[in-house]
């Protein structure tokens, strides 16, 4: 459970690093990838949420 909270909020910090601009696109997916994260799914997720806010 300790692993999954710390992923968690190494994910987090890397998200908000991407969106202050401080982290490029690229570096923002390899180290999510770092993290065991199914790039897959996340860019389904991701693209999913977009569209359901509205924000694509």
């Amino acid at each position: 459970m300790t692993d999954l909270c710390s992923q968690l909020d190494n994910c987090r910090k890397l998200m908000d690093s991407f969106l202050e601009g401080k982290l490029p696109f690229q570096d923002y997916l390899d180290l999510m990838e770092a993290q065991n994260i199914d790039m897959d799914s996340y860019a389904e997720t991701v693209s999913t949420n977009l569209r359901d806010f509205n924000l694509v």
